[in-house]
Order: structure tokens, then sequence, then C-alpha cells
């Protein structure tokens, strides 16, 4: 019975509420940029930090992978201006593993589509 309310609950939240959401998308989107831009400013320069803390853990916690979190991220911190040893320097507090290769990757995927178009 409770599985049931919350189904209909979720199902009216889903036709009267979300569809108005598309008006405070750009507000939620500055303040989501706004606290990857803080946490990687303040871990970056933290002599002392805590790693269970800010916006890289909390997404880890909630199930996503390292490199679906630095998919999102990176965008967001190359807009704020970070230098990309910064961002290397950010993702590999967090994923010793990583090495930036995806970068790369992504310079050797964009000289193929330019040898590609040319």
């Amino acid at each position: 019975m409770r599985k049931l309310s919350f189904c209909l609950l979720l199902a009216v939240l889903l036709i009267v509420v979300i569809p108005d959401l598309h008006a405070f998308g750009d507000a939620s989107d500055a303040r989501i940029a706004a606290l990857v831009v803080s946490d990687a400013a303040t871990k970056l320069a933290a002599t002392e930090m805590d790693y269970k803390s800010g916006v890289y853990s909390e997404l880890r916690d909630r199930g996503f992978s390292d490199s679906e979190i630095r998919e999102f991220m990176r965008p967001i911190l190359e807009k704020a201006s970070f230098s990309g040893q910064d961002i290397i320097k950010y993702f590999s507090l967090f994923d010793p593993n990583y090495h930036s290769e995806e970068l790369k990757r992504l310079d050797d995927h964009g000289k193929i589509v330019d040898n590609l178009l040319n």
C-alpha cells in the first residue's frame, strides 16, 4: 500500500512539478557550477583536506564512476579558467590512478577528426 501511494505521489510530481523546473534550470546550473569551482579551489589550496567532503566525494558516494565525474566536472572547471595542470591535480587527489590519459585520448580523437575533415 505504501509503495502504491509513493508511486502515485511520484507520478503527480512528474506531471505537475517537473515541467515547471525548466525555469530554474539556469539558476541551478550556475549554483552547481559554483559548488564545483569552490570545491576545486578549496581542495587545491589546502595543505590538509578532508577527502570525504565536497562535490567529487558526494558524487562518488552516490554511485558515479570517476570517469563520469570527470566528464561532468571538466567543462565546468575549464570554463572557470582552471589550468589543465590544476584540473589534473584536482582529479588526482581523488583517483590515484588518474594520469590524464583521457586528455591525450581526446586530443588524438580531435586529430583524427581533423584529418578526416581535411
